[in-house]
Parts: structure tokens; C-alpha cells; sequence
């Protein structure tokens, strides 16, 4: 199969499959790293590419000439490409039904052309199953390769909104999924070489391809709502617009065209320590959101928009929304809050059962606490402060900060802040009881239990024959397994469901390979010291590749026998067998264990991470009893820390009114980690442990001073690191009392340096149920974000019976909007005394949003259509729009403005900045003399500035 060192040295390339407004901008980025095969079906796409022009306007003449992309629209030159991604549209047909032409045409075309080992990756939108149950068939049978075996497929839905020059590709979160764990890998590393963002890796192709649907229906809601409140307030005879105009003379209240907030907020890259559906989970506040997300069914809803007026509360200096929460109708017990904002609305499903690791400021202790609310939006005015200890945190310059003023906790907003304050730092987790042994057979997944056989670890299965009856459920001799002392895993476990199983899985290993390949492993694993130690020792010094098998390997230098021996140790407790190797190039020694069984383990089961790079203690071990987490640190520290002794002259010094001599010495112990879910994972370990630690200003690293801090981590280390530490006790030393913190039972307060603006960004909001706190990076505690009230627009949710089919009633209004368009224009055509049939009409404006090229998906046509329904000639104009797609997708022929002179009435229906231009004194031009009628669906102009100008206008 393909793989990213295959593309990183040119061996494989990438084609990119549909040049459009998604397509075109990644396979622009991935040229950057990667060999690219630009295919697209027209031709006259690739001339125009070729000379460096972009009809959809996403990629500018400089970054195609820059762009090294071999473009074509001949499909053989995709059998060069292992990585195959489409990008091709799904559009909507006349009965609002995904229109799989294009993608099924693509996926053929794919078909027919890709290799052995290539992996399909498809970003078309698409309803849930689309990808597995639509293309794959279709690429296996014109390929006649076995998916799964020949080749493998991918889904990452395109996010890219047109038009948008701020949210490009670099800067949106990419979602990957794939058919198997090594493709999720291998797009997870090519997607990071072009999304700056981050990836978000779905656990399935079905959870990506459902997150784009909700993405999408978000939209669709929110406009609902808005469209339902115009004719609303249209059949009362009141301007909508005048409606918000009215309601923004009130001290809290903007006239801005709403949408959905929160309070005030957190960056997104705040970690959050969360139980979720009975596990311990860290996350940045960002992935928390996005995993809620994911289990937002398409029932419940996650919206996006620009829509509807509803709370006013002021956040700053922009306004707050919320809709009350409603149940959701799918037996989970959990609640949506949709919160409304100016730009974009996002409201996820909370579970019922989240938790997030909270601080009560009432007893002074960490505990876990339900989440009310979480939600998202853009922000410009953030506050990052860092303190005396070099921790930082960045907020929305309205959110309130828990400070320690005078014994006692209270709270001030960020802009208030001073660098006098203190903030408040937790160094106490809670400890929970878990069931401390894992077992393997219950953990592992049937794939890889498949081939597995069990041996006991000290009896003989031939001991108990009358017992165990072999012959009842096997055809094979049972001398074969008493002679071998062994039973296959699935005849095991068919015995042990039947009673007739003496030895329990305690007592058993579980054996793969055979000959030199053989290893074993308990299968029952006792989550014991050693068993911590171990996790810490591969967390700092371990990593595990994949060849025949897992291999996991811990490498130190090899002057380290003592952690080496101990590691060997560790092992041999789990019953595995192992190898050294010690390297006389660079020093090094490699204890190596081969064994899939413990490499998924490690990997899969308690998530550990593969490297370095995403190297995560188990979070459950962040709340184990004091004994496992010590041990935890042992192995942390002993591969990853450091420890510096620095001795000086002799000095004088005066203690207890007495002069002495003694030499000056100081002691820092310092841990790395380029891993930041690891580094600050450790943080909170050392601070529970009841050390105080001070940060590098720019690097994922801590250190360690003073005296009692030292001496609680004198146990932690063993040769040359120990040996350091017994010098720096040997002598004598002063301890000078930190004056960057004040230490108390369970917190610090910790001082201030520095406070910065911080750039735009998008921020989290976040509410805790009873004690409204977070604790967060660095263990710091800050309040939660303020919630807001419910408008009395928007009525309740409860009261109203809304269930599952809120979706379909948004969707039944939006259809309805462009009937209730056309209707309005029919009355104001008949108040003027013109004849509604063979009526001339101007539509400006056909894409589906402005300043965009667009087509696809676009509402236009429906009020096309019925303005055609009542007999008037409708003329459209675009100056973007493509005339040929318009005509081939709609039946429209688009029109130079020229030919609009002498019309009834102009509907200005997309916004683009040449209609801004012209302004509404020559767009009103464009009407016979004498009567003249403006529809505005955008509410671009204002009736006073038309009543001026004596024009008959009605805005939506």
C-alpha cells in the first residue's frame, strides 16, 4: 500500500479528482510538499489553469504559477497516483435530492484507472454510508481490485466556504476518516502538511460523512427561523430590518443581522480534562467541542448562520443570543442550547453524561462537574496573560478570572485585570476507584485475538480432562493440545462460557507467533507500580512501529543500566519476552518487545500514542491512588527529565545568628515534552504530587527548584540524575521562599508579568453546572463563561412540541420563502397598477451566496421559477456567474445589463459588490419611467433613502 514516505520522496504522487473551488486550493497546497496531478473533466478548465486563471477566484494568478501541477483531463495519467482524492460536486436536484451523478461518474472514472495499493479519499458532500456503499462498489467493479486488500478508501469533507479569504484550508479543522487505521495515518499526515488548523480523526467514515451533513442543515435552520420571523412581521405591515433597528436603541440590544453566541469565552487551544460516557478524556476545548459534534445526531442539530434576532444580552462589544434548550427526541436525555450570533452560530449536543474537571471554590478541591453549555464563535478582542511562572491563558476580553485578593477568591473580568492580581492554580486531583486490571481478551478487538492461543501460566490444561472435554468441541486430537500444553482462544473462551474452564483468565497467557517469532503475554495485566512505571518509562522513552508484527521499543543512553534493568524487570512481570541491543555508534541501548498483542494495548486500548509526538498518559492514571501515580512519574522523569547541578565558590553565610562556610549550590530538575496533551498532563502529576514549577517562556518545558520541591523528587531518580541530587544535598544551602506564588492546602496563587492583546480567533463558551469553573492548562482555575438569557421572541422550545422534525419544518419554510417572494412581488406589482402577466422582471444576482461564482445549491432559481409560475418574463443578471453552467443547471440564460433597461420591477437577490456600487438610485434606473419597484432580499438599501427618491420598495 501506499505510504507518506512514498510521497514525501516523489516515489508515489496525488491526483487531485475535480478542479473546482475545493478541489483546486488543496491540490494548489499540496504541491507544496507533494508530486500533483490536477484532473478535471473539462478542457477548457485546464487551458484556463494553465494560464494561470481561476474562474471560481479561490487561487490568485501568482499561486498557480507557483503551483506545480501537472493538469489534465486525460483520466490515464491517475494510474500514476496511489493517492487518489475527488472533489467533485453534489448538488441538489429539482426534487431537493442529492444529485450523485457527478460522484458516481468520478468514482468510474477512478475506478478504471487506479493501481494496486492506491488509497480513494472522497470530500464531496455526501448523506452517511455514501462513500462505502455507493463508490466503493463502483471502483471495485471497474477496477476489479478488492477493497480492502487491493485498496482502501478515505473520507474528509471539504470545509471551504467560496469566497472566504480569511477561512482558507490552512485554516479550517480538517476532518479524517478511513476504511482502516493505517489510511486514517496516512491522511492524517498528508492533510497536516497543508492545514495549519489541525485534523480531527474520526472514528469512522459514517461519523465524518454525518459531521458534513449536520454542517450543512445548520444553515438551512437558522435561515428558517429568520425567513419565518419576515413574514411574520410582513403580514403585521413591519420592516424587519426597522423591527431590529427599534430594538437597538435599548443599552443591550444591536441591530445587527443575529445570530448564535455564547457567553464570554476561552481560545480554543485551552485544555479541558473531561469524563465522557464513563471515561477520563483530555482535550483541547476546540476537539471537545468537535467530539460533542460528532455525537450530534441529524436530529438534533449543530447550526451555523447569520440569522436571528433573539436575546440581547451585550458581550463586549457584540451581541448575545440564545434559544432556550429542547429536548432532544432520542432517549439520550441530553439538551441543545442554540446560541445566535452576528456571524456564525454553533450549538452542539451535550451529553448527558459530560463532566469536566472543575475546582469548588466553596471546599477548595477538584472535582467533576456536569456541563450546561458549550458552544463557539469568532472573537476579536482576546487578552493573553502570562504569569510570573511563565503560564499563560488567553481569553475574550469580557470573561470573568478567578483571582485570589486578600485570603479570599473572587472574580474580575479580563480587561480589569492588573498585574497586581493573582490567578489560581490547583494542585490537587481527585482520586476515583477503577477496576485495576486489564483485561486483554475483554480489550482487544477480534482481529487481533484471531490467531491467539492460550497457554497456562503455571498448571496443565491436561490435569483437568475430564473437566475440560476437548473432544466434544473439537475434531482435532485433544493429545495434540495436552502434549503442547495449549488451547486456540476461541475453544478456550467456548469452554470457559460453558463452566467446563477450571483455570481462569488470571491464570493464563495469551500466545501469538510461533518459533522465534513466539511471545506470550498475561492476559489478565494487574495496573500495579510496575505496570505504571513501565507506561512512564515508554512515555518518555518509547515508540512502537509495525513491521510483521508491533514492536515496541524503549531506547536510553547506555550508561542508564539501572533504568534499563528496570524496564527489563517490568516486562518480565507481563510474562513477555524481550531483547537488548546495545548500539556502540550512539551509546544507545534498545530493550525491544515484539508482541501485537501488548503494542495494541499500549496503542489502542489505553492510548498512549505511537511517539513522542503523541504521546499521552492514560487519563484514567491522572486520578489513580497516590502509589500508581508516583510510579507514573518514576518513568516520566527518568526518561525525560533532567537534572542540573551547579556548585560555586565557598561563600560566608549567616545562619541562626551564626557565620558558616559553605559552598553555594542549586539544583534545577527540568521534563520536555514535545507532546502538549503529555506535557501538561504532566504538570498536573507534578502539582498533585505537591511540587510548585516554574515554565520555559517558549518551549513544552518545566522546571524544578528550591529545596523541598527537590527533595520530594530525590526517590524519583536512580544513577548519575540520583547522584547529582545526593551532591546538591551534601552541601549546605539555603532555601529562599519563591516570591513568584503564595502556596495554601490544595491551590497556589500565582503572580502576574504580563498582559497582551492577542490576535482574532475563535473562542469556546463554556458552562459549568454549580461551581462554573474550568481547570485548564497548567492546572489553572478559571470561571466558566457567562450564559445568557432567552429573548422572548423566540418562545420555548418545550411549550412549542418541537421534536426530530424541527429539520423538516425549517426546511418546509425555506422552501416556502421563495412563494411568499414572488407573491409580495405580485401585490406591489397590482398597488402600481401593472399587469402581473408578461410583466418584465430584473433578478441581479443568481449564485448561490455573493461575490462568488458559485452555482451550486443556489435559492435563486426557486423564485425564478415562481415569478415565471405567475406569466412574467424574467431576466437575470451575474456578473460572476458562469453562463453556461446557469444555463445547463437552471435553464437560465444570463443577461448583459444593458438588456434590463425597461423592466417592472428589480429583485436584488445576491449582494455583489458591483450592485453595491451602482447603489439603489441606478439599479432603480433599470424600471420603466414612472413606476419604478425595488424587491431587496438583502436589505442592502434603506425605504427612507427609496420614499426619497419616490420608489416603490419592500425589503425582506
Amino acid at each position: 500500500m501506499i505510504t507518506f514516505e512514498s510521497l514525501m520522496s516523489g516515489e508515489d504522487k496525488i491526483a487531485v479528482v475535480g478542479l473546482g473551488y475545493v478541489g483546486l486550493p488543496l491540490a494548489v497546497q499540496l504541491s507544496k510538499h507533494f508530486e500533483v496531478v490536477g484532473y478535471d473533466l473539462k478542457s477548457e478548465r485546464i487551458k484556463e489553469l494553465e494560464s494561470g486563471y481561476d474562474r471560481t477566484l479561490e487561487v490568485s494568478g501568482e499561486d498557480l504559477d507557483k503551483a506545480k501541477i501537472f493538469y489534465t483531463n486525460a483520466p490515464e495519467y491517475i494510474s500514476s497516483c496511489r493517492l487518489i482524492i475527488v472533489a467533485v460536486p453534489t448538488p441538489i436536484d429539482e426534487y431537493r435530492i442529492p444529485d450523485l451523478s457527478p460522484l458516481r461518474g468520478a468514482s468510474s472514472i477512478v475506478g478504471k484507472h487506479m493501481v494496486k495499493g492506491s488509497c480513494v479519499v472522497f470530500e464531496s458532500t455526501v448523506y452517511p454510508g455514501a462513500t462505502e456503499e455507493v463508490c466503493v462498489p463502483i471502483m471495485a467493479r471497474e477496477s476489479g481490485l478488492k477493497f480492502g486488500t487491493d485498496f482502501t478508501v478515505g473520507y474528509s469533507p471539504e470545509r471551504i466556504n467560496p469566497g472566504d479569504k480569511v477561512h482558507t484550508l490552512e485554516n479550517i479543522v480538517k476532518i479524517v476518516s478511513g476504511s482502516d487505521e493505517e489510511t486514517v495515518t496516512l491522511l492524517s499526515h498528508v492533510y497536516a502538511k497543508v492545514v495549519k488548523a489541525g485534523l480531527h480523526q474520526a472514528s469512522s467514515i459514517k461519523v465524518a460523512e454525518a459531521a458534513k451533513v449536520i454542517e450543512n442543515t445548520q444553515r438551512d435552520l437558522n435561515i428558517a427561523l429568520m425567513n419565518e420571523l419576515a413574514m411574520i412581521f410582513d403580514k403585521m405591515d413591519i420592516d424587519t430590518l426597522e423591527v431590529l433597528e427599534a430594538a437597538g436603541t435599548k443599552w443591550n440590544f444591536l441591530p445587527f443581522r443575529p445570530g448564535l453566541v455564547g457567553g464570554h469565552c476561552l481560545s480554543k487551544d485551552q485544555l479541558i480534562f473531561a469524563k465522557v460516557d464513563g471515561e477520563f478524556k483530555t482535550f483541547e476545548i476546540e476537539a471537545l467541542y468537535n467530539s460533542c459534534c460528532e455525537k450530534t445526531e441529524a436530529d438534533t442539530c449543530h447550526f451555523n448562520a447569520e440569522q436571528i434576532p433573539v436575546s440581547g444580552l451585550r458581550v463586549g462589544n457584540a451581541p448575545a443570543y440564545e434559544v432556550p434548550a429542547f429536548p432532544c427526541n432520542n432517549g439520550t436525555g441530553s439538551h441543545l442550547k442554540l446560541i445566535t450570533r452576528p456571524d456564525k452560530i454553533n450549538a452542539v449536543k451535550i451529553p448527558s453524561d459530560m463532566e469536566i474537571l472543575s475546582y469548588d471554590l466553596d471546599s477548595e478541591k477538584a472535582v467533576f462537574k456536569k456541563v450546561d453549555l458549550l458552544t463557539k464563535r469568532k472573537y476579536s478582542n482576546l487578552i493573553q496573560f502570562r504569569t510570573s511562572t511563565n503560564q499563560t491563558v488567553k481569553v475574550s476580553d469580557d470573561h470573568p478570572m478567578i483571582v485570589y485578593d486578600s485570603g479570599k477568591f473572587t472574580v474580575k473580568l479580563a480587561k480589569d485585570i492588573t498585574l497586581s492580581d493573582q490567578f489560581v492554580v490547583n494542585t490537587k486531583l481527585p482520586e476515583f476507584e477503577f477496576d485495576r486490571k486489564l483485561d486483554l481478551i475483554e480489550l482487544l478487538d477480534e482481529k487481533t485475538l484471531k490467531n491467539v492461543r492460550v497457554r497456562p501460566i503455571s498448571k496443565q490444561f491436561r490435569d483437568h480432562k475430564n473437566e475440560l472435554r476437548i473432544q466434544q468441541h473439537t475434531r482435532v486430537k485433544a493429545s495434540n493440545f495436552y502434549a503442547h500444553n495449549y488451547l486456540p482462544l476461541a475453544l478456550y473462551l467456548e469452554l470457559e462460557n460453558t463452566g467446563a474452564m477450571p483455570i481462569t483468565r488470571d491464570e493464563i497467557f495469551l500466545a501469538t507467533g510461533r518459533g522465534p517469532s513466539y511471545n506470550q503475554i498475561r492476559a489478565v495485566i494487574n495496573i500495579d507500580e510496575d505496570f505504571a512505571r513501565l507506561v512512564g518509562y515508554y512515555l518518555s522513552e518509547g515508540c512502537i512501529t509495525k513491521d510483521k508484527s508491533y514492536r515496541t521499543r524503549w531506547t536510553f543512553h547506555s550508561s542508564e543500566k539501572e533504568y534499563i534493568e528496570d524496564v527489563c524487570e517490568c516486562i518480565s512481570k507481563l510474562g513477555c519476552s524481550y531483547s537488548v541491543y546495545h548500539s556502540k555508534t550512539d551509546k544507545a541501548s534498545h530493550v525491544k518487545l515484539s508482541s501485537n498483542l501488548f503494542g495494541k494495548l499500549l496503542l489502542n486500548v489505553l492510548n498512549c500514542g505511537r511517539n513522542s509526538y503523541d504521546a499521552a498518559v492514560p487519563d484514567f492514571l491522572l486520578y489513580a491512588s497516590e502509589g500508581i501515580k508516583e510510579n507514573l512519574l518514576k518513568g516520566l522523569l527518568r526518561g525525560d527529565g533532567g537534572v542540573k547541578l551547579t556548585l560555586t565558590d565557598s561563600k560566608a553565610y549567616v545562619k541562626n545568628d551564626k557565620p558558616y562556610i559553605g559552598r553555594n549550590c542549586s539544583c534545577e530538575i527540568s521534563y520536555f515534552s514535545i507532546s502538549k496533551k503529555l506535557f501538561h498532563q504532566v504538570v498536573l502529576l507534578l502539582q498533585d504530587y505537591g511540587v510548585t514549577l516554574s515554565f520555559d517562556k517558549e518551549k513544552p518545558l518545566l522546571y524544578v527548584h528550591g529545596h523541598k520541591n527537590i527533595s520530594k523528587l530525590r526517590d524519583m531518580f536512580l544513577g548519575d540524575k540520583r547522584e547529582k541530587i545526593e551532591a546538591y544535598f551534601s552541601h549546605k544551602v539555603r532555601f529562599v521562599k519563591s516570591g513568584k506564588y503564595e502556596s495554601s492546602d490544595g491551590f497556589l496563587a500565582v503572580n502576574l508579568k504580563q498582559i497582551e492583546r492577542a490576535e482574532d480567533d475563535y473562542v469556546y463558551s463554556l458552562e459549568v453546572k454549580d461551581t462554573e469553573t474550568i481547570i485548564s492548562d497548567y492546572g489553572l482555575v478559571l470561571h466558566n463563561c457567562i450564559g445568557v438569557d432567552p429573548y422572548y421572541l423566540t418562545f420555548k422550545a418545550e411549550s412549542m412540541g418541537y421534536h426530530p422534525e424541527m429539520i423538516l419544518a425549517g426546511r418546509r419554510i425555506n422552501d416556502g420563502i421563495a412563494k411568499f417572494i414572488a407573491e409580495r412581488t405580485v401585490k406591489m406589482l397590482i398597488g402600481l397598477g401593472k399587469q402581473v402577466r408578461r410583466a418584465k422582471i430584473a433578478v441581479l444576482g443568481i449564485t448561490f451566496k455573493e461575490n462568488v461564482p458559485d452555482l451550486r445549491n443556489t435559492k435563486v432559481v426557486d423564485i425564478i421559477a415562481e415569478l415565471k409560475d405567475y406569466g412574467m418574463d424574467v431576466l437575470v443578471h451575474d456578473p460572476l456567474a458562469d453562463a453556461e453552467e446557469a444555463k445547463k443547471y437552471y435553464g437560465v440564460e444570463l443577461q448583459e445589463m444593458e438588456s434590463l433597461v425597461g423592466v417592472d420591477a428589480v429583485v436584488v437577490a445576491v449582494l455583489h459588490d458591483a450592485y453595491k456600487e451602482l447603489g439603489l438610485s441606478k439599479i432603480v434606473r433599470l424600471c420603466t419611467e414612472g413606476t419604478s419597484l425595488v424587491i431587496d432580499l438583502k436589505g442592502a438599501f434603506s425605504p427612507a433613502e427609496a420614499k426619497k427618491m419616490n420608489i416603490k420598495y419592500w425589503r425582506l
